[in-house]
């Protein structure tokens, strides 16, 4: 126990001032750490988020960010006060890509090998639409590209330039990719426009392969169709 008859002046109050510097300093130790600590969560944060809408393989978005952006979009043709309308979107079209013979690809090259296409033509179409754009992988081999404010003549030229760009950089391996364009039309939802992209596509595929077919031609070319087999 300290004796207050030995104190002599001003030790009681240095004494409280030491104590006092020694509380704020350890305070702003702590502050520091939880400053450190708080951008730790934030950056984790930010990767979880990330992690959210990215394909680990390609780093394209994932189709249920592409859906809900998508669905989004639609909603904003009944609401001329959204912001999509404000920023002049009138329209949605998506791209329905499609490597072709993918498997041959992965048995000549590999599956390490067919990754490595994968992630190419992911940056391929990248390069080829606007930051605006969202480029996703559907599943496997497809990828699926949201066009906002395309309609289906403007689509069909962004897959035909993204269909030439993969068959002139990937010569070297043969790659080629098949392209269904698709554009919303009035009382669609996001479900019957995937549809109708995947028939175009598949329909690319029935053509021969690397090329480009717009959903509209797919629909005259079932006309011709079921006219020709009425006939009969």
């Amino acid at each position: 126990m300290m004796n207050n008859e030995n104190l002599k002046p001003g030790d009681v109050e240095n004494n409280q001032e030491f104590l006092l510097l020694k509380r704020i300093n350890s305070l702003e130790e702590q502050k520091r750490k939880l400053e450190w600590n708080i951008a730790e969560l934030n950056v984790e944060n930010e990767k979880l988020k990330h992690d959210l809408i990215h394909d680990s393989l390609t780093g394209l978005n994932t189709r249920k960010y592409l859906e809900e952006r998508a669905e989004k979009t639609i909603s904003s043709f009944k609401n001329t006060e959204s912001n999509e309308r404000k920023e002049g979107f009138k329209n949605l079209s998506l791209l329905f890509c499609d490597i072709d013979n993918f498997k041959k690809i992965n048995d000549t090259f590999g599956h390490y090998g067919g990754d490595e296409v994968l992630k190419k033509i992911s940056e391929i179409i990248n390069n080829k639409v606007r930051t605006v754009d969202i480029v996703c992988r559907w599943g496997g081999d497809e990828i699926v590209v949201g066009l906002f404010g395309a309609d289906e003549e403007e689509a069909a030229k962004i897959g035909e330039d993204i269909r030439v760009a993969v068959e002139k950089e990937l010569k070297d391996k043969g790659v080629t990719m098949s392209v269904g364009a698709i554009s919303y039309e009035k009382g669609l939802d996001i479900k019957s426009i995937t549809d109708r992209g995947d028939k175009a596509m598949y329909w690319a595929k029935e053509k021969g392969r690397n090329n480009v077919v717009k959903y509209s031609d797919f629909l005259k070319a079932e006309k011709v169709k079921k006219q020709e087999e009425d006939k009969k």
